[in-house]
């Protein structure tokens, strides 16, 4: 079925990975929101699970940058370029990292979502609202075998060595 994303509409989001796999994994998801749909979020990204931040089971770079006084400006007036990537449909996007600190088992899912609503402020105009390029929030997810690595940071830099692209 359909959300409707109408001003104070609140749309739960709550990702998580499950490991599918054989053996012990790293995980990061990211989360894309459009630079046109972000100031009107409500209070901002208001809805990120800061608790899972705040007891080192996730660490996100975007997250606090975001969280300076420097950094909620830029997200909100549309400068934060360095959080910026453009996907194929030609719309720029916030992207929002979220690297899980621990190896997540066989069979286990992330227990913190990184993430749980969005939400439009209930202040929100027609004519914000006709600015927004896209409301559709894309969650992407990484994955990679932990054996060989001895932390999730390694793991990532091998990672993303590894495929340029991302």
């Amino acid at each position: 079925h359909s959300n409707l994303m109408v001003p104070g509409a609140n749309v739960r989001k709550n990702p998580y990975v499950i490991n599918n796999g054989d053996n012990d994994a790293f995980v990061r998801v990211r989360v894309l929101i459009p630079v046109s749909l972000f100031a009107i979020i409500d209070k901002g990204p208001s809805y990120w699970t800061t608790t899972a931040m705040n007891e080192d089971k996730v660490v996100s770079k975007a997250v606090n940058y975001y969280l300076t006084p420097e950094g909620n400006a830029a997200f909100m007036n549309g400068t934060a370029t360095e959080y910026i990537v453009e996907r194929d449909n030609g719309i720029q996007y916030y992207e929002f990292d979220f690297t899980y600190t621990y190896k997540l088992e066989p069979g286990a899912m992330t227990f913190w979502n990184c993430w749980g609503n969005i939400a439009i402020d209930k202040d929100a105009t027609a004519d914000d609202l006709a600015q927004v390029e896209s409301f559709d929030v894309i969650f992407e997810a990484d994955a990679i075998q932990a054996q060989g690595f001895a932390t999730y940071a390694d793991a990532f830099a091998a990672f993303d060595a590894s495929t340029p692209n991302n």
